[in-house]
Formats: structure tokens, sequence, C-alpha cells
């Protein structure tokens, strides 16, 4: 994004050439996530749990460790944190979300802001969902059959681009039991004896002659049950950063990873709000597959991360706030315009701190400091700074040009604005 206010719309796509299918041989290397599970903080047990990777950690061991973390941490800072974060065993993070009265824990290979939104979404819908559970000491799966298919859609969804890569896993080919509705337990079987490993979710598409909405489905299931694997190639809108501590070894000059001259530029030029297909317009790359697969493999391996989806709805607003702005430059004067925008940074710091980190820029475009720390709590509380700033704009607006003026320009920017990151807001799951 070139002023900070809305994203680039793209007057040409680059090509994707041919691939070299990914290593198969251990699917922990290429999975970030490992296990997920959620503790009742007043039973101890973990009534939900589920292994992206099987074998790797024994949720219940898990639990009671976790618990016990807890309780010291407790003790020892006198009050609970909210967040917090644990080396587990060699080259595995595990990230803790406490709410009401559970903890959500999610292990992975490395610590990305994704996961932490993905992990706090879930926690507050199975609290919403299970309150009566607040106090049963039993675990009945089959209570949250509704539940895990909501964990499905909020771990897999954005991961299923059409260029993404089915792996066939040898050790997993009976289905039977696998799925409780024979139609679905059909289809699977079908599914899974035409697609050959190494296929993009379009070209199985093709070739089984499906919608592409279809073949998401049925790989999102599979993939669920552990009967296939999957890497993950980015599509043409996502916005990718740098997760938390790794660009050390990105960009380091060992090049440790092996990284392409091409998929290092393209890393370095990552800055969390940028579409992928704009970075490579810009940086004149027009034969991109090898760098798409190789940034899926970063991403898969949590050294990348996918904006999250608090990070997205604050750019919408920060887009909304710009444009207003701009706006009232027009309608106002530049003077006037800056004004208004600095007055209301002035009426909110106090309210919302978050507010001094969002600046004026000499275009007069408005631009949020994000920084790869900022959590899904810090998210939220810039995206009601920004929001305040908006309605104080806004008023100022209306007291030197009419109500009816400021009205009907905010209420045209925010429809512009939510048209234009519509596509970036896709998977959202409700």
């Amino acid at each position: 994004m070139t002023d900070g206010s809305e994203p680039p719309t793209a007057l040409s796509r680059p090509q994707v050439d041919d691939a070299v299918e990914p290593a198969t041989s251990d699917y922990s290397e290429i999975s970030n996530e490992k296990v997920l599970f959620i503790l009742n903080n007043l039973t101890g047990l973990a009534p939900y749990s589920h292994e992206f990777v099987l074998g790797e950690q024994d949720p219940q061991i898990l639990a009671g460790f976790v618990s016990a973390m807890t309780s010291f941490m407790g003790e020892l800072t006198g009050s609970e944190q909210a967040q917090w974060k644990t080396e587990f065993g060699s080259g595995s993070t595990l990230l803790v979300e406490v709410g009401e009265w559970t903890t959500g824990v999610l292990e992975v290979s490395r610590e990305t802001n994704e996961g932490r939104s993905k992990l706090r979404r879930v926690v507050m819908e199975f609290e919403d969902s299970f309150q009566f559970l607040k106090h049963d000491d039993g675990i009945e799966s089959r209570l949250f059959k509704d539940f895990d298919q909501f964990v499905r859609r909020t771990f897999l969804c954005d991961r299923l681009t059409e260029r993404s890569i089915v792996l066939k896993n040898s050790n997993r080919y009976d289905t039977s039991g696998q799925f409780e509705l024979p139609s679905i337990a059909f289809k699977m079987a079908k599914f899974l004896h035409l697609t050959t490993s190494g296929q993009s979710l379009s070209e199985i598409a093709e070739a089984q002659n499906l919608a592409l909405q279809e073949i998401e489905d049925l790989v999102s299931r599979a993939l669920w049950k552990n009967t296939i694997y999957l890497s993950y190639v980015p599509c043409d809108n996502d916005i990718l950063s740098i997760s938390e501590k790794s660009s050390g070894i990105l960009l380091s000059r060992e090049n440790p990873l092996r990284l392409s001259l091409q998929t290092l530029k393209t890393v370095t030029a990552l800055d969390g709000r940028t579409p992928l297909i704009s970075v490579f317009e810009k940086l004149n790359l027009w034969t991109t597959g090898s760098v798409l697969h190789e940034l899926g493999s970063l991403v898969n391996k949590g050294y990348l991360q996918r904006a999250s989806i608090e990070r997205r709805l604050l750019l919408v607003n920060e887009c909304v706030l710009s444009a207003l702005v701009r706006a009232c430059v027009k309608v106002r004067g530049s003077s006037n315009a800056a004004n208004y925008f600095f007055t209301g940074q002035d009426r909110g710091i106090e309210m919302h701190p978050w507010i001094g980190r969002i600046k004026l820029q000499d275009s007069m475009a408005v631009r949020c400091q994000l920084d790869e720390t900022m959590t899904p709590e810090d998210l939220d509380d810039m995206y009601d700074a920004v929001e305040f700033l908006t309605l104080t704009v806004a008023d100022q607006l209306s007291n030197d040009a009419g109500p009816l003026t400021a009205k009907y320009l905010l209420s045209g920017i925010r429809k512009r604005c939510r048209a234009i990151w519509s596509s970036y807001l896709m998977d959202i799951v409700v």
C-alpha cells in the first residue's frame, strides 16, 4: 500500500510456474501447529483436544503440565496472566490463552500472532458454547462435534488456496470409521482414490470435475482427520509478515534455510500490510511459482505468518480514517484537516494510549505503526483508538461543514473501504 489507506489494485497477475513437490517424509517438519487442547481450570482436565500431527504429545499430559505451570506462576507473581508461553521439549513452544474458566493451549514449532489469534477465538467460542460444562469433570467428546468443525474452519480455511498442494499419507488410506455420514465417507474414498500426491487444489478440482469449494471441503475434512497432509501455497491476496524472532534466521548471511535470491528479496519486502501480488509487482517478479512454494513452506513452519483477522480489521479502519482525513483536506483544507487529527489525538490519548501510534504522514495519509510483537488484544485496542479518532475527526468536520456533509462523507468512505478490503476478510469464521 502506497499511502496507508487501501491496497492497490493489481494490473496484472504473476505467472505461476511448475514447482517441485514438497518432501513428505515427516509432516511434523512442515506443520507449525502440533497439538491444541482446551483445559478446564476447575477440574484440571482437557475436555477437547486435536492433534495436528499424530503422536507428537499426549494432550492430557500437557494439560497437567500447563495446570501446574499456571498455579506456579500465579503463586510467584500473585496474579493470573491472561497470556503466556513456555518452551516445551526440543523445538516446541506452548502458547497459552487463559479465559474465564478455561485455558487454551496450542503447541507450535514457532510462535506466530496468527496462531495466537486463532487460539484466542477458539477459547472464546468454547466458553460461550459450553458454559454448562464449567463444573463437569467428565469428557463427553460427542458434545464437541459442531465445535470441532468450528476449530477446523478456524485453523484450516485460510490455508486452502487453489495453489495449495495435497500430499498423500501412505499410512492413512483407510478412511473407514473416520467420517460419521456414509455419504461423506464415500465422497472421501473416491476423492482419495483419484487424487495424486503433489496436485494443487485447482488441479484436483479440474481433474475430478468438481467445484473448487467442494474440493476445499474434502481436503479440509481429510486433513483434519490426518488422512492427508497439506503444503500451503499463498494466494495473491495474502498479506504476510515475518513472525517474531524469525528475522535473525531468515535474513542471516549464512542463509540456513537455503532460500532462493528471489524469495529472500520477497521476504525483505513483506510488511504485514501489502498484498503479496503487489509485493511481486514492486519487485518486478513475474515467474513466481518457486517463490510462492518457498513462502508457503516458511508459513507452514512458522517463520512467516498471515495477517491475523485482528490486524486485517485494523487495516480496514485505517483505510477509513485515512480517507476521511483526505476528504477533510478537500472540504476544509490541509491545515484544518491536520488540526482535526491532532485534536482527536489529544482528546483520546488518556482513554486510548495506542492513539499515539497512529501517524499522519506528509501526504495526509494515516498510517498505524504496527510491529510483530503486537498481540490480538493490542490490535483490538489500536482498532478502538482508530475508531475514536475517526469519530472525533468526523465530529469536528460536522461542526465546521455541517452534519449532513460529515455523515455523507463518512458513510461513503466506510462502504468504499469495506468493499476494497472484502476479499481480505473472506476467511472470517462465524
